[in-house]
């Protein structure tokens, strides 16, 4: 019994590490590439590819469905009040860790994103882009991790560890201070998970904190 339960949890490994591959291969192509429609290119594809393959691995597409109860989540309020925490969160990470972390390792930036010059581009990727990026990263970093950890162990905290980590690790070409901006937020967004048990509420947590970086940045 005991070999099989090691069988499963690492084919379980194996299949989360599947899971995220597409976002280590988003950075990998992303280094050199300066052109900002090879750019969302790259990052299009390789969100539709994540996305796709969340779908056709059975394990994983059982893990996207699966919902708890809610714990203590007090609908459109707690929501509200989830967002702005994550946008306040996100602008204090981007300027007082991301930012000096920069300074001190600027070698570990290895791509920046372009500015879109292109109205009709700048509005597509604002939009859309953005919702495709916090589709596909919450599917696969927090309703996938989550629901597939579960099954190994109950300690959030733990499972809440482990994806954050995975997540920041997923954004290595930015540089360290991303990494560890990400993470953090990865934190905080798997706790907003753990608690709601809403696709809906960490895509939009999740894409309010880009919208807003976005705007600054850009």
């Amino acid at each position: 019994m005991g070999d099989a339960k090691e069988r499963e949890l690492a084919r379980d490994g194996l299949f989360l590490a599947i899971a995220v591959s597409p976002y280590f291969l988003n950075d990998i192509l992303f280094v050199g590439v300066t052109e900002p429609i090879n750019v969302l290119a790259i990052d299009y594809g390789t969100r539709v590819l994540a996305i796709s393959i969340l779908f056709l691995i059975p394990s994983l597409r059982l893990a996207v469905f699966h919902r708890e109860r809610p714990k203590n989540w007090q609908g459109t309020p707690a929501t509200i009040a989830y967002v702005m925490r994550a946008v306040i969160l996100s602008i204090l990470i981007l300027y007082f860790i991301e930012a000096p972390l920069k300074q001190v390792f600027p070698s570990t930036n290895q791509f920046t994103y372009p500015k879109i010059e292109s109205t009709p581009l700048f509005i597509l990727d604002s939009t859309f882009g953005l919702f495709l990026v916090a589709v596909s990263e919450e599917l696969a970093a927090r309703v996938v991790f989550f629901n597939v950890l579960k099954r190994y162990t109950d300690r959030v905290w733990l499972i809440i560890l482990i994806s954050a980590i995975v997540f920041g690790l997923g954004h290595w070409s930015k540089g360290v201070g991303n990494v560890v901006g990400t993470t953090l937020l990865g934190v905080y967004l798997m706790w907003g998970y753990s608690r709601s048990q809403s696709l809906t509420i960490i895509v939009a947590g999740h894409f309010a904190i880009d919208f807003v970086i976005f705007a600054i940045l850009m």
